[in-house]
């Protein structure tokens, strides 16, 4: 949000991809732009299991951590 030359509140949002594929990984903690970790625009990326039935048998475990953190980054859009 910013505020234009009138004093009126402005905010544009942009629809946006980026295609990433054959790019190598990039480090959440090598990320330039800090301010957006803090507002959790990023977050670090998660891994899910592939197959649901084993991660219903890892709950039914009782494991509950079956969400594995990466050092990579997830846009949170």
């Amino acid at each position: 949000m910013y505020t234009d030359e009138a004093g009126g509140q402005r905010q544009t949002y942009y629809s946006v991809f980026i295609n990433a594929v054959g790019k190598p990984a990039f480090m959440f903690s090598d990320f330039s732009f800090p301010s957006l970790a803090t507002a959790t625009v990023i977050s670090p990326a998660k891994l899910k299991f592939q197959s649901v039935e084993n991660a219903r048998a890892q709950i039914d475990q009782g494991n509950n951590n079956i969400v594995r953190l990466t050092p990579h980054i997830d846009l949170n859009a």
